[in-house]
């Protein structure tokens, strides 16, 4: 009898657990998904976020500004007749947690560099974008508005 109480027990806490992370994921999806949307950089440039397998990515928007841009700093040499709209800025963003997304890299089609790079919500209608080199320390920051 003792064995079966303990047992019991055991299942309901498991069960109860299970339940509570489920309510957590979904309100931890919804927090991480805020991400989504259309960001403007400090170059006028403008990079749509968007979900794809549990992660997220950015690719530029063609406007009327950078109509025709293409990716010509690219390293690779087949990919510098791409349009600018057509490249992913934004590459494998994993939410971290307390607003913050990392492990994932940054493009700058300026200098045609991939960098490591880590996002921070500072505010609904406002992120912060630091990629660097190494570490966190060696990097540069921007602040994209939502558009």
């Amino acid at each position: 009898m003792k064995k079966v109480s303990i047992c019991t027990l055991f299942m309901a806490f498991t069960l109860c657990l299970l339940c509570s992370s489920y309510g957590a994921a979904g309100e931890v999806s919804e927090e991480a998904d805020r991400l989504v949307g259309v960001w403007l950089t400090e170059s006028k440039d403008q990079v749509k976020i968007y979900k794809e397998a549990e992660k997220y990515f950015g690719k530029g928007v063609e406007t009327p500004a950078n109509k025709g841009r293409l990716d010509d700093k690219n390293p690779d040499e087949r990919l510098r007749n791409r349009r600018l709209a057509d490249v992913i800025i934004l590459k494998d963003f994993e939410y971290l947690g307390k607003n913050r997304w990392g492990k994932g890299t940054v493009y700058d089609p300026d200098n045609g560099k991939t960098y490591k790079c880590t996002i921070t919500m500072k505010s609904n209608d406002k992120i912060k974008v630091r990629g660097f080199i190494g570490i966190s320390l060696l990097g540069r920051t921007e602040v994209w508005p939502r558009l």
